[in-house]
């Protein structure tokens, strides 16, 4: 089967609204969480749409409209190794808190820094939204972590 201009052409549409949907993500500084929602699911069709995409690419190796893959390997394996593109674990949380509703969860941070676990706790407490817990409290705990966290690296001098 040859892929059409108007295959290449919907590919670079979802690319382009990809693109335009994590620049949203990007700039959202007040976390609306029902823009984010809205935003975490218009990518996750795009990138269930470009995987399909690739597959059908991959089973047509000798077209010579299709010779790579939509995104450089390197970034998708990123994706994939970030729980971007494989959400099945990431697509629920138990308890309280909000995670699951986001693209970029807390995991996902943790992960891209390498970061240790006190910061890590930080960043967790920062991004979640727990039903019945105050922000205030939030901000209390984190106090308390970066404390702790001071107390430690004053030992370690």
């Amino acid at each position: 089967m040859k892929f059409t201009d108007e295959d290449k052409e919907m590919v670079a549409r979802l690319i382009r609204g990809f693109e335009h949907d994590l620049e949203e993500l990007r700039n959202d500084k007040y976390g609306h969480a029902e823009i984010v929602s809205d935003l975490k699911e218009s990518c996750r069709e795009k990138i269930d749409w470009l995987e399909a995409f690739q597959k059908r690419m991959e089973q047509e190796p000798n077209d010579d409209t299709v010779n790579s893959r939509l995104l450089d390997e390197d970034t998708y394996n990123a994706f994939r190794r970030l729980g971007i593109l494989d959400t099945s674990v990431r697509s629920y949380n138990r308890g309280a808190s909000d995670y699951s509703r986001h693209i970029i969860q807390p995991w996902t941070i943790w992960q891209d820094y390498n970061l240790n676990p006190w910061d890590a706790d930080i960043v967790k407490r920062i991004l979640r939204t727990k039903h019945g817990d105050s922000r205030r409290l939030d901000y209390e705990k984190i106090i308390h972590i970066c404390e702790e966290r001071i107390r430690q690296i004053d030992m370690e001098d």
